[in-house]
C-alpha cells in the first residue's frame, strides 16, 4: 500500500499543462485567471507554474464593460459618503438601499472602490 494520499495524485496537473500556462503568460501576457479558464485548471496552479516569470509590460486583461451599479446608485453612494463624512457612516446610511447584483447589501470596500473610480472619470 502506498503512503501517498490518493486525492493528491488524482489532482496532479500534467507538466504539459504547466508549460502551456507559462507560454500563455509569457507570449500572450494573460492574467492567471484567464489562463486558468482556458486550460481548465485552478488559478493557484497557474500562479505556481508561472513562479519566477517577470513581465516587463502590463498583462492583457479583459476590459470591464460596465459598472455593476446604475448611475443613480453611484450618485446616491457619492452623496452618502459626502453627507456622512466617513466610510462606516456612509455604509450605515446605505444599508438596504443599495445592493450588489446578487442581492447582498453593499460592503464598505465596494463603496470605497466606487468612489475611487468616480474620481478618475
Amino acid at each position: 500500500m502506498s503512503n501517498q494520499n490518493p486525492k493528491s495524485s488524482a489532482h496532479k496537473v500534467s507538466e504539459a499543462l504547466k508549460v502551456q500556462a507559462r507560454e500563455l503568460r509569457i507570449n500572450e501576457r494573460l492574467s492567471f485567471g484567464e489562463i486558468a479558464k482556458r486550460l481548465g485548471i485552478s488559478k493557484s496552479t497557474v500562479r505556481r507554474s508561472c513562479e519566477g516569470i517577470e513581465l516587463d509590460e502590463p498583462i492583457n486583461r479583459r476590459p470591464t464593460t460596465r459598472s455593476a451599479y446604475t448611475d443613480d446608485e453611484i450618485k446616491l453612494i457619492q452623496e452618502c459618503v459626502e453627507k456622512a463624512g466617513s466610510w462606516r457612516k456612509a455604509h450605515q446610511l446605505l444599508n438596504g438601499r443599495v445592493r450588489t447584483q446578487n442581492g447582498n447589501p453593499i460592503e464598505i470596500t465596494q463603496i470605497k472602490r466606487i468612489i475611487e473610480r468616480a474620481k478618475t472619470l
